[in-house]
């Protein structure tokens, strides 16, 4: 039986919880940062709700993309085409890791 101080977990906290995202930045050798993808992708398109807009998503997609470093793999070819972003910098690293050069 949990006390009133203890919160309960939603679906939603139990999946970021369960599941951490990759991070969405990496630094180079100088210590800056460098740019996602999907970072590259809310610029271009003038912020995040522009691009869901433009993607015919709600803004909270778009954040949890930016959070994970990556965008859901049906979204990638989309947004590499209105925005010019190489689908690398789009794609989930461990889906990259298993897709060859010659299939992207």
């Amino acid at each position: 039986m949990k006390n009133k101080n203890q919160k309960s977990l939603s679906a939603k906290s139990c999946f970021f919880t369960t599941f951490p995202s990759t991070i969405s930045r990496s630094s180079n050798n100088q210590g800056v940062m460098e740019s996602r993808g999907i970072d590259t992708a809310i610029r271009h398109a003038g912020g995040q709700v522009a691009l869901a807009k433009q993607l015919g998503v709600s803004q909270q997609a778009i954040s949890i993309w930016r959070r994970q470093g990556w965008v859901p793999l049906r979204r990638v070819s989309e947004i590499e085409v209105q925005y010019g972003v190489p689908r690398e910098e789009l794609l989930n690293p461990a889906i990259l890791d298993v897709v060859t050069p010659s299939s992207l």
